[in-house]
Order: C-alpha cells, then structure tokens, then sequence
C-alpha cells in the first residue's frame, strides 16, 4: 500500500463499480453518503492511533465510493423521456445537438440531449436524457450545441435487431436508450459556445483542404489522427487497419496524443538552450496536450494519456520521483470518479490494459544488444507494439472475437506513418490558416499517403493471417491474464515452482480454448 496506493484504492473502487452494476438492489443515495462519511471518521480516527486497520476502513470507505456514485450516475431522473415515450409514437420535440456521427444514405446521425415536449393546447413539458438523433439529409447540417425543434418520431434502442447488440450495449453505457427520427426541424438556434467554434473550424479547414487540392484519404487521416473525427472514414481504410490490428492508429487515442506532446517537445527543445531548462519545453508541450484534449472534445482515452502526463510531469515539477504506474492508476481514479461508466467502456478497458503491459512487459521483449540508433528505433517499436498487443490479446478477443497475426509488421509500418504524418499535418494546419497553398507539398503529401495506404491494402489482403469468430469465457480471460503477467516474473526467475505453476496454467488454459480449436463442446 505505500509503494502504489492509487492501485489499491482504484482497484477496490472498482469493485464497488462493478458490484452495483451487476446487481440492482436499491441503496439510497443518504445511506451510502452517511456510509462513506463514517467509514473516513474511522479511518482517520484509527489512523491517529496508529492502528493497521485504519487501511480496511479507508479501502471501504472508496468501495462504497465507487458503488453508490455508479448508482448515481445511472439512476434516471422521473423525467427521463423513458419514463413517457413509447415506441413508434410521434411527439413535438426540443433537442441540443452534442456529437455528430457518421451519416447513412438517407439520415445525418448525431448524440442529442431531449429538452422539452410540446403537445396541443399544454405549456412545454420538461424532458431529459440522450438520444440517438436521424435528421433527414434534405435538412442542413448541424454543429454542435445548435438547439433544435421538429417533428420527431420514437423507438426504444432495445427493439434492436440482435445483429446490432454490441452496439446497443455501447449506446446504454452512454445512457442512451431510444432514438429519434426527425423529417422536418421547424426552428434551429444556433449556438456560438466555444465547442461549436470548434466544429465549425474543423468543417472550415477540411473545405479548404479540399480546394488546395488534398486528397480525400489525406484529409479523412487528418480527421481522423487530429480532429478525432472518424464520420467520413473511408470503409476500405477502417477493414484494412483492422485485418492489420492497427485500429489504434485510426481512432483517436494516447498513441496521438503521445505524438503531439513528442513533437511539440522536439520543435521547442532548442527554448531549453537558450532560458527555462528543460522545465520550460516540458510545460509548453503539457499545454499543447491539454489544448488537444479540449479540440478534440475531451475523448476518454485522450483524456486518459493527459491526466497521466500531467500527473507524471507534475511529480518532475515538484522534484518528486515520478512513477508511470502511479501515474496510470491516479488517472484512472480521476475518471472513474468522474464517470464510473467509463469501467465497462470498451476503449478505456483496452487503452488502460496496453499502458499498463507497455510498462510492465517492455523490458522483457526489450532488444538491450542493438546499438544502431535506427535499428534500435525499429526494434523498440516492435517491443511496444508486442507487450501492448499481448496485453490487450484476451479483451481484443472477447469483445471483437478477432484478431491478426500481422500487428507487428502494420505498427513498424504505421506508427512511424503517423508520427511523420502528424507533424506534417501541423505544417498543413498552418498554412491553412494563414492561406497559403504550397503546391509540392500537396504533391508529395497525397503521394506518400497513397503509396503507404497501398502497402496496407496489399498486407491486409491476406486472409490466412485473421482470425474470425473467435470465442473466449471469462475464466478464459482471467487464466490468460494470470499467464500474461507472470512472464516477466516467471522468466527472469530461476525458483523451479514458478515455472511449474506457470506450465500447469498453460496446460490448462489450453485444454479450455482446445473447445474452440477442436471443435469440441465448451464444458466451461
């Protein structure tokens, strides 16, 4: 508990988490806060008298913490439109625009939040809560924050096809459980919050890309890598950086975020030379990453690598030794105070798992004998991209049941694809701004995209590296895992019974996925 008490104190608000979303016994919110109250009186009282217990009470004291604020946050108001709505009833409806998704054919897509009913002859009745929004496309588009009025008509999300459940799943950890259909908007009010001057920026600069004469993929990575929006993304690139396992690089995440705070440090490393030290670069590139966080509209796993970088720099600031797991663990505590969903989000699971492997297996697959600078590069690239995807191998398989055998050579290809894409796409950005066309660049940028999105589509195309309709149980996961952390521990060892221990768990692991692999009935 000294060395990392973040874990301890995450790791059992977690639990807590975990316990009220599985069961849904009524605890009344007076209850568990007199509870928590009580629990930190002792603690601190028992801490005082030096009594070793004072931690039970503590580690309690955040269980009821995370159980009663999961409660919280998923406890709907009376007002919910759930509460009043029925399927394929029509209604007059306000609602506040708060993301834009990816369009069908007939609809644009977005996150809403409901505000009011209007009905014949009644004053607006107040209803609250997030809806799926369809705005039929002979409608303009909106932006973020607009708040509308039309005619809508509704369908509870659980009416789903099965097909679709992954999906709905996703949708109700959001607290969003029916969708809207709007024909017609008979009034629109459009909003000047610094979110919609965002939006508006972002759709501003990716016209202006096309008239400098981009190419649509060029722009869809720019959308993508920087504006963390995927709305447009061409369907050929998604299934190939999928068949490559390298969605990571597609999707908004802390490898970007990583990657500004990288070259923002590098093109501010000459400041350190000349005043401040290197305390000075460190804070402009923490401020680019923060900025970043806010332009791209404070996604979790971006959220995620900016807590951890000012958690981790800050410990520099104030002269104190910086540790990343404290740093990993700290950060999680934040978010899941915040937004006790985030736990059963798929892509915080994911982006905290890979961290953590990162850390804790980089060391073990690191190459110490190479000592060429470029090869060394390539083989500490390898080293991450294989700690991480061992990391996150069960979860991968288990929400996705896939996985591709040719991780490896898409992140050599691509992690170094982004880094120099990203840094170039400031340059881009800023001639945007400015506006000036550089016409080489336009040349040489949709070239060398092409090609290496090219190179993509050929790996990709090779279906005997992708693993489809794979399957894996819970207590698969948890053997997996056990294994996967003992790697280090087992090999870097030379006590004879863990490495007995660690050979009876394979066995048995792989007499539990030999269902799958045989074809055999699952007997667990």
């Amino acid at each position: 508990m000294n060395r990392q008490p973040f874990l301890y104190i995450t790791g059992t608000m977690a639990i807590g988490i975990v316990l009220a979303h599985f069961f849904s016994f009524d605890f009344p919110l007076y209850y568990a806060i007199s509870l928590l109250i009580s629990l930190l009186i002792f603690a601190v009282f028992l801490f005082y008298k030096k009594s070793k217990i004072s931690i039970s009470f503590l580690l309690l004291a955040f269980f009821v913490l995370g159980f009663s604020n999961y409660k919280k946050q998923n406890t709907l108001p009376q007002n919910h439109y759930t509460k009043s709505f029925r399927s394929f009833d029509k209604y007059v409806v306000q609602l506040k625009i708060v993301e834009e998704l990816k369009s069908s054919k007939k609809y644009r897509k977005y996150f809403a939040e409901l505000q009011f009913i209007f009905r014949p002859t009644q004053s607006p009745k107040e209803r609250v809560g997030k809806v799926l929004l369809y705005v039929h496309k002979n409608e303009s588009p909106l932006m973020i924050d607009d708040v509308i009025i039309g005619d809508a008509t509704y369908f509870l999300i659980e009416e789903e096809n099965t097909k679709f459940k992954g999906y709905t799943d996703y949708l109700k950890q959001k607290l969003i459980f029916g969708k809207l259909f709007v024909k017609q908007i008979s009034a629109k009010q459009e909003s000047n919050s610094i979110w919609k001057k965002i939006h508006q920026w972002k759709s501003i600069t990716t016209n202006e890309l096309k008239i400098n004469g981009y190419s649509n993929e060029v722009i869809q990575l720019i959308q993508s890598l920087l504006f963390g929006q995927r709305s447009e993304m061409d369907k050929e690139i998604t299934t190939s950086f999928q068949n490559l396992g390298v969605m990571h690089i597609l999707s908004i995440s802390g490898l970007h975020t990583a990657i500004v705070f990288a070259i923002v440090l590098w093109i501010m490393k000459p400041i350190s030379f000349w005043f401040g030290g290197r305390k000075l670069p460190i804070a402009i590139a923490l401020l680019f990453v923060v900025l970043f966080t806010l332009f791209v509209g404070f996604q979790p796993p971006v959220l995620r690598t900016t807590l951890m970088f000012l958690l981790y720099y800050g410990s520099y600031f104030l002269q104190r030794k910086s540790s990343v797991y404290h740093s990993l663990y700290l950060s999680a505590f934040i978010l899941l105070s915040f937004n006790p969903n985030y736990l059963f989000d798929v892509g915080f699971q994911l982006s905290y798992t890979a961290v953590f492997f990162i850390v804790w297996l980089y060391s073990f697959f690191e190459i110490k004998w190479v000592k060429n600078k470029i090869a060394k590069y390539f083989f500490d690239i390898s080293s991450v991209s294989f700690a991480a995807q061992i990391g996150t191998l069960p979860l991968t398989i288990y929400y996705f049941h896939s996985t591709s055998l040719l991780f490896l050579v898409g992140n050599l290809l691509f992690v170094p694809f982004s880094f120099a894409f990203i840094l170039v796409s400031f340059f881009i950005l800023f001639f945007s701004i400015i506006d000036f066309n550089f016409p080489i660049l336009v040349s040489v940028v949709n070239y060398s995209t092409n090609q290496i999105l090219h190179i993509g589509f050929w790996l990709s195309d090779y279906p005997i590296f992708i693993f489809n309709e794979l399957n894996i149980s819970l207590i698969q996961i948890v053997l997996s895992y056990l294994i996967i952390v003992s790697i280090p521990i087992v090999f870097n060892r030379n006590q004879y019974h863990f490495k007995v221990i660690y050979f009876v768990l394979c066995l048995v692991l792989l007499f539990l996925l030999s269902g799958y692999f045989f074809n055999l009935p699952k007997k667990f």
